[in-house]
């Protein structure tokens, strides 16, 4: 790495450095299949092949922020779906406390962090189950733009230099792994509805015109107690969605 001072993380997390790689989730999969416990923090300062849900790419030039965070939490299958909407309010606490008082970070459906309603991080999480494990583990691929945001998306982005002092990258790190840490911790205490009721707090343009990926469109009205987008059509009817992805109208 550029700089060499490693970024101060909870006990039970350990670092992974890398100066590049492909992707920190594809890292992430292979220490889970050489038998990686839950803790694993792979981080990159660049990488070639990074990417988004459903694919996307996601540039990943040096001076933002790149990490993959293997889980192994102890649930109801069921449940993992909720971890991505955590992750969000993670990773929102962490970016908030970067930026002025005033700015506002929201959230966007499902797992998208919003800065004065542009893109400034992006979250995949992704299950990888081994064929001799009983539990499921999860790999958090989180993406911040610290320095620099790409141009020419299909959602406007945008990155913490635009409003504020720009964090060092380790500290962003330290900060995001604290944040999930607690927020797994209390997911796992309190159940999923403090989450949503938050969530939902802090959602980008509630009550707005929206469309979904499966071409649904009507009054984005707020979370199901399973963490689905509920839509209210221009019939009145009520659609709740688990997958796919919104635009606003």
């Amino acid at each position: 790495m550029s700089d060499t001072a490693p970024p101060a993380l909870p006990p039970g997390f350990r670092l992974i450095a890398r100066d590049a790689v492909g992707s920190t989730n594809d890292v992430a999969r292979e220490l889970i299949a050489a038998g990686a416990a839950a803790g694993a923090v792979v981080w990159a300062e660049s990488q070639t092949a990074g990417r988004g849900r459903h694919g996307n790419d996601w540039i990943s030039p040096p001076g933002n922020l790149y990490c993959s965070i293997v889980l192994r939490p102890k649930a109801d299958p069921g449940r993992l779906g909720e971890v991505s909407l955590v992750a969000a309010l993670a990773v929102r606490d962490a970016v908030a406390t970067h930026l002025p008082a005033g700015v506002p970070v929201e959230l966007k459906w499902p797992n998208d962090v919003l800065t004065a309603g542009r893109k400034i991080s992006g979250i995949l999480v992704e299950a990888e189950k081994l064929p001799d494990e009983a539990a499921t583990a999860l790999i958090v691929g989180i993406g911040v733009n610290i320095v620099s945001a790409p141009k020419d998306t299909s959602y406007p982005a945008t990155c913490i230099a635009a409003f504020a002092r720009v964090p060092r990258v380790q500290r962003l790190l330290s900060a995001v792994v604290a944040a999930l840490d607690r927020r797994m911790d209390a997911w796992s205490r309190d159940g999923f509805e403090p989450i949503r009721q938050e969530w939902i707090g802090h959602a980008h343009r509630l009550g707005s015109q929206i469309e979904s990926s499966a071409g649904i469109s009507g009054t984005f009205q707020g979370l199901d107690e399973t963490g689905g987008i509920i839509i209210l059509d221009n019939q009145g009817e009520r659609h709740r969605l688990v997958s796919g992805s919104i635009r606003y109208l």
